[in-house]
């Protein structure tokens, strides 16, 4: 693995825990980026997706299937939660922006000199 991808996975799999954090605290202690409620979710799986395809270029199934479990739980995991509500529409959201930043990554991936070791 090179440093971007490495540095690329590193950042997805902070990125991630921090979704997780703040997808399962109390909805007060959550920080909000930006006022807009979806264009939030928009930004962050988004980051999410594109960092993963970046880190992981080789892994395009195990990262649509491991990223919508993702979306999934975390929805999921605030039907417990006593101060949180699941939305579906906040998971479809969560789904559309992951995918865009899979695509994203790829389009990053195939652009000239990305990644690549300049040597």
């Amino acid at each position: 693995m090179n440093g971007t991808n490495a540095l690329a996975g590193w950042g997805a799999w902070g990125l991630l825990f921090a979704l997780l954090v703040a997808s399962v605290v109390p909805e007060g202690v959550r920080p909000v980026v930006v006022p807009w409620h979806y264009v939030e979710h928009m930004l962050a799986f988004g980051m999410l997706g594109t960092t993963f395809a970046v880190a992981y270029r080789k892994q395009a199934v195990a990262l649509i299937v491991g990223l919508t479990s993702f979306a999934l739980i975390v929805e999921l995991s605030q039907t417990i939660l006593p101060t949180r509500h699941a939305r579906w529409q906040d998971f479809v959201v969560n789904l559309v922006a992951v995918y865009a930043g899979l695509f994203v990554g790829r389009l990053l991936l195939k652009a000239p000199g990305f990644g690549r070791s300049r040597r």
